[in-house]
């Protein structure tokens, strides 16, 4: 129950909601939910809510709601969860770059496109999209174009539909619209 209502928040919580919802995260013995919580403080909080989060993920033990108060902390804004955001990005795993990729949706924070341009030329398969997990991998690049196309409302000459390897055209029509690459 209580993670159901921790899904509906994501739709229906406001500035005037940031006290409880800290306090859920900070408190609830769920991980889901401080996970959730952390996610929603994000999206509803300001600048000032990153000492909140940041106090948070200093005592939390828990990986998933650790890495949704880094996001929350990226998305609100601050600078070192922007920085760390980004270190997470780069590591050399291609199925942890696809993963977190999609992050930046979430982040919404255009000033990060030309920061995660370099991934468009990253051909290594990174996602497994098959059928009940059978064995049809998008590349690291293709999950790169899925985030900017849904990050930036969807600027692109092509249609983007997630799960889907672009060719190579589309992938250099991608970098001319982000600025990285030759205008067509």
């Amino acid at each position: 129950m209580i993670r159901a209502a921790a899904r509906f928040l994501q739709d229906s919580a406001d500035s005037s909601d940031v006290a409880r919802v800290g306090k859920e995260m900070a408190h609830n013995s769920d991980e889901y939910v401080r996970e959730q919580m952390a996610l929603l403080l994000g999206k509803i909080g300001g600048a000032g809510d990153t000492r909140l989060i940041t106090a948070q993920k200093l005592v939390e033990k828990d990986e998933h709601p650790r890495h949704a108060m880094l996001l929350a902390s990226a998305r609100l804004r601050d600078p070192e969860a922007q920085q760390e955001f980004l270190l997470q990005l780069f590591v050399d795993d291609p199925h942890l770059r696809a993963e977190r990729v999609m992050d930046i949706v979430y982040i919404s924070d255009r000033s990060l496109v030309p920061k995660v341009a370099p991934l468009l030329d990253d051909t290594r398969p990174g996602k497994n999209v098959g059928p009940s997990h059978g064995p049809y991998f998008i590349r690291v690049c293709d999950v790169t174009v899925d985030a900017l196309d849904k990050l930036l409302g969807h600027p692109f000459r092509f249609v983007g539909i997630a799960g889907r390897r672009y060719e190579p055209i589309e992938i250099e029509q991608v970098k001319a619209a982000i600025g990285v690459g030759p205008r067509r």
